[in-house]
């Protein structure tokens, strides 16, 4: 059974199955620097990370959804489609501005299957990613974190 708890990461506020590390790492961006926070846990042998990035600039958030995604993707080895559909879920996130999401399978680092959950979003400035990577990816892991999204704002 998973120990679920409120974490917040500005902007937002969700539920994680674990008592979660935070970090904050610097990338280059469009030849900017661009700081990424992060929280994650791991539990029930699947990894659960939430990250945020405050764009700056002429930054378009589209552009860092768009080479984020694909560098997960290619990070764990899938081929999958990316999709753009609403889920049900994600729809008491209000202004949302773009989404990207994802659902398939890949590699961990030690070269075993894992399924992934991969969602993407923007509003305004921020842009989210939200990750779940497990050899068996429930229900319960998958929908508790999704439906626990809220604005900090909200």
């Amino acid at each position: 059974m998973l120990d679920w708890r409120e974490v917040e990461l500005s902007p937002l506020k969700m539920l994680l199955p674990c008592k979660p590390d935070k970090a904050k790492r610097v990338l280059i961006f469009e030849k900017e620097k661009i700081t990424v926070s992060m929280v994650g846990c791991k539990a029930a042998d699947g990894l659960f990370a939430v990250s945020h990035v405050k764009l700056v600039g002429n930054q378009q958030s589209s552009a860092l959804i768009e080479a984020w995604s694909q560098s997960a993707l290619t990070q764990i080895r899938a081929n999958a489609e990316l999709q753009v559909e609403m889920p049900n879920r994600l729809l008491r996130l209000s202004g949302i501005d773009r989404l990207q999401t994802a659902q398939t399978m890949g590699f961990n680092d030690g070269g075993g299957a894992i399924k992934a959950k991969l969602v993407w979003l923007s509003k305004g400035n921020d842009v989210l990613h939200i990750a779940i990577y497990a050899t068996k990816l429930t229900p319960e892991m998958e929908e508790t974190i999704m439906e626990s999204l809220r604005w900090m704002n909200d």
